[in-house]
């Protein structure tokens, strides 16, 4: 028997060689082997292991959206017999489907039926919504109460005798929501029978009518006797006789029909009753899923529509977050640096005052090869991650990570890339902690969708601002060449004053101090060219030994002292950007510190770490939060730009730099940067 092959199986046959791998069995039957073990089997199964053992999660289980593979299906049915030892406990937790102690997703999908051959009549569109694997077909036999259904796998699949066994029991469980006794079903082909192959299997399900039915028809019969009995008894007995004879059969009848209406009122009461609770339930989910679908809708709408009327990214960004807040209880956007060596925190909501302060000091994560958070992993393997317990992951995230993760609070998590152009350009991730709400595939689905929406909003605004910075540039070139050329052509004329004309020494010193100030503004200007350049093209591939040597060099101070380790590493750095934060460190040293001054560099985890130490007062408590903020200074003369723009220039370079605690006298800075790739 060779069923035609729908356009999806086609599709998964397609894309899995080996139809065991492919995703065929949804989470909704499944789920009703969750709600078996509990009721009944709780002493003797753990679910944890058994859904580890088969490669499974608990939010996959409660996921209408999820499928499995067969693989994953065996592997699930092999750990449940061995652990309760009942080898047809796929035929029980098919009868479970519909019991009154189910959960289960699968009751919702034999709501709509009036009646058993009602449901039968629509199994093969109900079997799709629960098995891809194979095709089912029924058929019914005239007025009988007898139904016929084959059931035939798709080609590539290999199903196993337990799923035999739990169609049997799915065929009782339609009974059981009616209240009607169990059918007889007679299985005459079946694929696992060793002694005939058969490439298919064929079921006949068999069931007896109400007794008020049978009942009904006796006493149809007992009327038509009657009405026989009435017509011939004037030629037997007289007619006053006729007439009373007449009555006590009426009389009789009446009394055979109110009996048999009780025993059917008896036997439809409870059905009538069950179906109008299964209706109203019915009603009620399909309301939640119309409501849902619609708040889906409309979140894509706004996100679609709102951040593109923004001039700013960081515009866009909230009117995205406005938007989640709907639905989620904490949102949080990060973005790669220019470099993708590391994750910053962009926007967010739902945090504490504290946890922001979290994310705003430490809410940065570096881009490492051997980096296990799921931040990371999101990024670099642009994929999504859903989790619903933390604690069954924290083992494997780093300890940095893992200390973040329990200082947010965070219990569940959904964590989607943002990319565009199919490059992960940043990380969406939404958590629940307040509500019991648990996160699911669905959820995961709707945040694809939004982060790609997110990663369109991002392109945009970075192409737009990449073209005004071009424009800028291009002005700025204009203006610094009109600069150049005077002052080049005042160098030379000073150089000829100096060299052909007699002059007396004060104005000789005169001249040689325009000639400094003059070959000031053209090394400025140089700078400013060079620095219109991205920082890609300004870096270059250092090994840290050479990098040290220059910066030894180029500071000349004999107050600081630089140690530098034993091996040798790459980075890749702008050298002057290197140069010019040593300079600005060792000018607050010599502004609000004291020296020496100590540099010790040493590796850690793919990074370098600097670590600058002075010998002065430290830092007060009341400036310590805000030290690397723009305008913030100690000094009322200050500008307050130095250590902002210190901070600025590192994370430039993929890095970040940190005020680190210390028991000795001075301030201390921490600067990481990553170590270039061999």
């Amino acid at each position: 028997m060779t069923p035609g092959i729908p356009e999806k199986i086609q599709k998964l046959m397609d894309q899995y060689p080996d139809m065991n791998e492919a995703p065929l069995y949804s989470a909704k039957g499944l789920n009703v082997y969750i709600d078996l073990i509990k009721a009944k089997y709780a002493t003797v199964v753990d679910i944890q292991k058994l859904l580890s053992y088969a490669n499974m999660k608990m939010e996959e289980i409660k996921d209408p959206g999820h499928w499995f593979n067969q693989k994953q299906i065996n592997a699930f049915m092999d750990y449940l017999i061995r652990q309760t030892g009942n080898s047809e406990i796929g035929r029980e937790a098919g009868r479970f489907v519909c019991a009154p102690e189910s959960l289960g997703m699968l009751r919702p999908y034999y709501r709509a039926f009036g009646s058993p051959k009602a449901a039968f009549e629509k199994l093969t569109r109900l079997a799709a919504d629960v098995s891809l694997s194979s095709h089912y077909q029924s058929k019914i036999h005239g007025r009988s109460n007898k139904i016929e259904i084959t059931v035939a796998p798709y080609p590539g699949v290999k199903e196993e005798k337990f799923q035999c066994d739990n169609r049997k029991g799915y065929f009782e469980s339609i009974f059981q929501l009616f209240d009607l006794p169990m059918p007889i079903i007679e299985h005459d082909k079946c694929m696992f029978d060793k002694n005939n192959k058969f490439d298919y299997c064929r079921y006949f399900v068999c069931w007896e009518s109400m007794t008020s039915k049978r009942y009904k028809t006796i006493h149809n019969f007992l009327l038509l006797i009657s009405l026989f009995v009435i017509i011939i008894s004037p030629m037997i007995i007289s007619f006053p006789s006729v007439i009373k004879f007449t009555c006590f059969l009426l009389l009789v009848n009446l009394g055979i029909g109110w009996y048999i209406s009780n025993i059917e009122n008896n036997e439809l009461l409870p059905i009538i009753y069950n179906q109008s609770q299964i209706q109203s339930s019915a009603y009620q989910d399909l309301n939640e899923k119309i409501q849902e679908t619609y708040q889906s809708f409309d979140m894509f709408r706004k996100i679609s529509m709102g951040p593109s009327k923004r001039h700013r990214l960081e515009e866009s960004l909230k009117a995205v977050i406005n938007v989640l807040k709907e639905r989620y209880d904490r949102c949080a956007i990060l973005l790669a640096n220019a470099d993708q060596g590391k994750l910053i925190y962009q926007e967010g909501y739902g945090y504490t005052e504290e946890q922001l302060e979290l994310w705003k000091k430490t809410g940065w994560f570096h881009i490492l090869k051997e980096s296990t958070g799921t931040f990371i992993e999101t990024f670099r393997k642009n994929r999504s991650f859903l989790i619903n317990d933390i604690e069954e992951v924290i083992n494997d995230f780093s300890l940095r990570s893992a200390q973040f993760a329990k200082k947010m609070g965070v219990k569940s998590l959904i964590s989607c890339p943002i990319c565009y152009d199919d490059k992960p350009i940043g990380v969406l991730a939404v958590d629940n902690y307040k509500n019991n709400r648990e996160l699911i595939q669905s959820d995961v689905n709707l945040l694809m969708g939004i982060a790609y929406q997110i990663g369109i909003h991002i392109q945009y605004h970075r192409m737009a601002a990449k073209e005004k910075q071009a424009a800028m540039v291009d002005m700025a070139q204009q203006a610094i060449h009109n600069i150049r050329n005077p002052s080049s052509a005042m160098n030379t004329n000073l150089k000829y004053l100096v060299n052909k004309c007699d002059l007396d020494e004060k104005v000789e010193k005169k001249i040689k101090a325009i000639q400094r100030q003059n070959k000031r503004i053209f090394e400025l200007s140089e700078d400013f060219l060079r620095y219109t350049k991205p920082i890609e093209q300004r870096k270059e591939k250092l090994s840290i030994q050479q990098l040290l040597h220059e910066i030894e060099c180029h500071l000349d101070d004999k107050k600081v002292h630089i140690t530098s380790p034993s091996s040798d590493v790459s980075i890749e750095v702008d050298k002057n950007d290197i140069k010019w934060i040593f300079e600005e460190l060792l000018e607050n040293t010599r502004k609000y510190g004291d020296f020496p001054v100590e540099i010790q560099v040493k590796f850690q985890n793919q990074l370098l770490e600097i670590i600058y130490r002075d010998n002065g007062n430290g830092v007060p408590d009341n400036f310590v939060d805000e030290m690397f903020e723009p305008f913030i200074s100690k000094d009322k003369q200050g500008s307050g730009l130095g250590l902002s723009t210190i901070r600025k220039k590192i994370e430039q370079h993929g890095g970040n730099i940190s005020l680190k605690d210390t028991i000795k006298s001075g301030i201390c800075f921490s600067i990481q940067v990553p170590i270039c790739k061999e």
